[in-house]
């Protein structure tokens, strides 16, 4: 029995942290404990028992065990080979532990643990157990964790995983497996040839009766589960199981004569233990088949140490540079041909959003845009009048709207406009002028360019009113024919040198996407009237105090409440935005293909004003069918979404019916931007298609802003879809964004984007490890209860310096297909016909005697009488070379689908490793040596010799 060392001697040859016996005592005699205290004053010791209860007794009725013996070497079903108690130094218990891994392969500790420590531990397991957050492990694999015969409910004890075991006895126990690995470490090198590297999560397993099983069925076996298990089970040294109790489990280790077993002092074929509460036990893992069935309920935490292995580093990327398929990443796909594209986006917005950029930045922040409106357009407090009950005609509940700042300011200069018509101008052309500049700038066009080279290009504005006319106009007296809605585009077109089709579109509310729909068709005619390019542009201004009584019912409120119970109306907003479309393949210059767009109308509905469901789907469903897209390839949905109890049900009713088609493999992202940027109204389609054509770059939803607790009306619980309170990445790296723009008229439109993630970019390398990431685990093949039995298309865990590995991909493979590792075996260990190999072994005194070839190509073969000791130990010589040991991954092997290794020289002393056959006297072992096209193996059949006399 281990005691341990140093410490003060306390006579009669007890020292301080040794195992003592009890005697003498009523009612603890023949106890065991170990020796904490020892007062010299009264003579008493102070002990702390297996049980983990400190007694203070005479010195006489302690003393030094007698005939105490270990497991596996005469001791009972309960004995012990170490005790931990609280004056146990590390050194000792190392030094114990590999001793006994050593001479017998296995140890058993008992450590002094009270038992309400572990009471709790199991209290908490079956409160996980109560609430269904444990689970079965799958049959494959469930007596390779828990030991043959064993059936448990299990978790693991993960720091990440919300739902595993918090117990500080169970926290404990984890960290003293900890300590104990690296206790072993350092011998691990000497008693098994292999160093101990690193450990596996603990599993913490409560034994599952009979009556219970039915409710814990098996889970299905995934090659991900598989694979993890057959790494663990190949690379695992030393197993460590700790038994907490309440129950006693019964534990069985059977020799299998593998890993060294053979070779061990003290090698028993079989042990028993009963394992009492607070046991742990240490054994090595490939030399024993671990069994275990308790008595009783009884809580286990287990843990493997595994050996160190090499890691794979890449290599050669042969044939990325011509996989464009890569880039294409996940999600659906594009439409193929020439489209018309979105090349360039320009904005100028509320919160001084001047630059696309700083629009993406408002948006991916949940930026709000809404301000008290300014003194610079009217002052609101004249009209402000928040009492519904003395609200006067002309006054307003509002204070609150979306305003670009400076408009009053223009660089007529650059334009090359004299001050005096820049004065009368409206401010909409001044707008537009600005905002279409910097679409053209970013092609390259600028002012003096385009007076000197003119361009077939067209351009349109989409807006639904002008409130210049009925505000300031007749101040500066400026009614009249450069004030008409027409020449808001007209004098684009005039100031740019533009020669193509140029209109305004007034749809009301879907004004700019009719705009830019029909500036699709235009595009598109690529025979008679062949466009460079359209300048696509969205505007809206506020110079009224909309929103008083008198217009009609309340449309209008603060804020877009989107989607939320409280949705009351919109906020009027303001600004510019436009795109530039460009037709062709352009994947390098294109943010998004504009893939479908269509226009329709309510017709006759309950009201001119009201939203009709029914034509919404109508259009929607259009649009797709000309996207040629089926409905659940939809990533992301941008609603029209002003914020109307009426109007958003009916919307997302819409969206609804469309999705429900088909089972969606994953959830829609609906949102809409008007929450940040207010209601444009007839601009406000356009700078949905700017945040869409973002979201497309991004593979992004934006956030929703404003959004608190969702309106009970809407539908949104029968379709997979989530509303984005916040940002949410896709699932894809390419994507189809709708849009959807609906006038109070009755006009509505829809559009569809498709495009790639551009703030996202990475080399070929990084796209072929993300498409590998994406991929299933490698395949593994379950051949019978054997794990070494089983095939895996993975790396061999034994990797050598210089084994390479093909991965190999190809556009054709299934999203979710299988990785599959396979081994380049290279010259060394090819089938070349003028190569030849020997077998040797003792039976030849090492000499090598050359093997014949077989019927097939790459088969060797020879037939040996079986020596008198019973074991024929051999290896193979490639050519008959010293330096070209060919040798399995284990020594004494007797599995012949053990890895067959080299040929090398040297290999960590591994190239001594023999395959071991077991046979007796009078019989004959043929053996196989197949090595062939990359693949070897080696066989053996034992036969009874025809010319063995008995009398011989």
């Amino acid at each position: 029995m281990a005691m341990a060392r140093v410490a003060a001697p306390v006579g009669e040859g007890l020292r301080l942290g040794m195992l003592v016996e009890i005697s003498g005592h009523p009612t603890l005699g023949g106890r065991l404990g170990q020796l904490v205290k020892h007062s010299e004053a009264d003579g008493k010791v102070e002990v702390c028992l297996t049980t983990g209860a400190s007694l203070e007794l005479k010195k006489e009725n302690v003393r030094v065990p007698i005939g105490l013996k270990r497991p596996g070497l005469g001791g009972g079903l309960n004995s012990f080979d170490v005790l931990i108690g609280p004056c146990s130094q590390d050194d000792v218990i190392g030094e114990e532990i590999a001793a006994c891994l050593f001479e017998k392969g296995f140890c058993v500790l008992r450590t002094c643990q009270a038992p309400d420590e572990t009471a709790s531990a199991v209290t908490v397991m079956r409160q996980k157990g109560d609430s269904g957050r444990l689970f079965r492990l799958p049959e494959e694999v469930e007596e390779g964790y828990l030991g043959f015969g064993a059936k448990g409910k299990v978790a693991w004890l993960d720091a990440s995983n919300a739902d595993a075991p918090k117990n500080p006895t169970l926290d404990k126990s984890d960290a003293f497996i900890s300590k104990l690995a690296g206790l072993i470490q350092p011998a691990s090198g000497d008693i098994l040839g292999k160093h101990v590297d690193e450990r596996t999560p603990a599993l913490a397993s409560l034994s599952l009766p009979d009556d219970e099983e039915a409710e814990y069925p098996p889970q299905d076996a995934d090659d991900g589960t598989l694979g993890d298990f057959l790494r663990t089970c190949r690379r695992s040294l030393i197993k460590v199981v700790h038994f907490m109790g309440p129950g006693v489990s019964n534990v069985t280790l059977e020799s299998t004569e593998e890993n060294g077993a053979e070779s061990l002092p003290c090698k028993q074929n079989s042990v028993e233990i009963a394992a009492e509460p607070s046991t742990i036990l240490v054994f090595r893992s490939g030399a024993f088949r671990y069994g275990c069935h308790a008595d009783g309920e009884c809580l286990s935490l287990s843990a493997n140490l595994l050996q160190h292995a090499d890691n794979l580093v890449w290599g050669d990327w042969d044939g990325l540079d011509s996989a464009p398929w890569l880039l294409a990443g996940s999600g659906p796909p594009g439409p193929a041909g020439e489209q018309v594209n979105i090349v360039n986006m320009s904005t100028r917005l509320m919160c001084n959003w001047d630059e696309v950029d700083g629009y993406r930045a408002g948006l991916y922040g949940g930026g709000d845009g809404g301000v008290e409106i300014p003194i610079l357009r009217w002052d609101v407090n004249m009209y402000y009048n928040p009492d519904d009950a003395t609200r006067m005609p002309g006054q307003t509940y509002l204070k609150h709207q979306a305003f670009v700042e400076g408009l009053e300011l223009f660089d007529n200069k650059y334009f090359e406009i004299n001050a005096n018509d820049a004065k009368v101008m409206d401010p909409m052309q001044r707008h537009v002028l600005e905002v279409g500049a910097q679409c053209l700038f970013k092609m390259g066009i600028t002012k003096k360019t385009s007076n000197r080279t003119p361009h077939h290009a067209g351009c349109s504005a989409g807006l639904d009113k002008d409130g210049w006319d009925k505000s300031a106009a007749e101040l500066y007296n400026c009614q009249g024919g450069t004030n008409v809605q027409a020449i808001i585009s007209n004098r684009f077109s005039f100031i740019f040198n533009l020669k193509g089709p140029n209109y305004v579109a007034d749809t009301a509310c879907s004004a700019s996407l009719a705009a830019t729909h029909l500036a699709k068709y235009t595009l598109a005619d690529r025979e008679i009237d062949k466009i460079e390019f359209h300048v696509a542009i969205g505007i809206h201004q506020c110079f009224l105090p909309w929103g008083m009584e008198g217009y009609g019912p309340k449309m209008h409120w603060a804020r877009c409440l989107t989607f939320n119970d409280s949705a009351n109306g919109y906020m009027r907003g303001d600004g510019c935005s436009g795109v530039t479309l460009k037709w062709g393949d352009l994947p390098e210059e294109r943010d998004a293909v504009w893939r479908a767009s269509r226009v329709g109308q309510n017709g006759r509905s309950a009201t001119m004003t009201a939203p009709n469901g029914i034509a919404q789907e109508e259009v929607i469903t259009k649009a797709v069918k000309e996207a040629k897209i089926s409905p659940i390839e939809s990533c992301i949905w941008n609603c029209h979404g002003t914020g109307t109890s009426l109007g958003d049900p009916i919307e997302v009713g819409g969206v609804r019916r469309v999705q429900i088609k088909e089972q969606r493999q994953t959830p829609l992202l609906l949102l809409t931007n008007k929450t940040t940027t207010g209601h444009l109204e007839g601009g406000a389609a356009m700078t949905t298609i700017i945040a869409a054509a973002l979201q497309v770059k991004a593979a992004t939803a934006t956030a929703l802003c404003h959004f608190r607790r969702l309106n009970p009306n809407l539908e949104q619980s029968s379709f997979d879809m989530i509303i984005t309170s916040e940002c949410v990445a896709s699932q894809f790296n390419q994507n189809n964004v709708h849009i959807s723009s609906f006038g109070f008229g009755g006009t509505n439109g829809h559009a569809i984007l498709w495009g790639c993630s551009k703030y996202d970019m990475a080399d070929n390398q990084t796209l072929f490890l993300r498409k590998l990431q994406k991929m299933s685990p490698p395949e593994v093949r379950v051949n019978g209860a054997d794990p070494s039995e089983w095939e895996w298309d993975g790396p061999d865990v034994s990797l050598k310096p210089g084994d390479k590995y093909t991965i190999t991909l190809s556009p054709h493979d299934a999203p979710d297909a299988p990785i599959r590792f396979v081994k380049e075996e290279g010259d060394p260990v090819g089938d070349g016909e003028d190569d030849y190999y020997t077998i040797v072994g003792a039976f030849n005194d090492w000499e090598g005697d050359r093997m014949e070839d077989g019927l097939v190509t790459g088969l060797r073969t020879l037939t040996l009488d079986a020596p008198g000791g019973g074991t024929l130990d051999f290896r193979f010589l490639k050519n008959g070379e010293e330096d070209q040991v060919i040798y399995p991954a284990t020594d004494k092997c007797t599995s012949r689908s053990a890895p067959v290794l080299g040929p090398v020289a040297e290999d960590m002393g591994r190239e001594k490793n023999v395959w071991s056959v077991k046979a007796e006297a009078g019989q004959s072992v043929k053996i196989d040596l197949f090595i062939c096209r990359g693949r070897r193996s080696v066989m053996w059949t034992i036969f009874q010799n025809e010319h063995f006399l008995p009398s011989e």
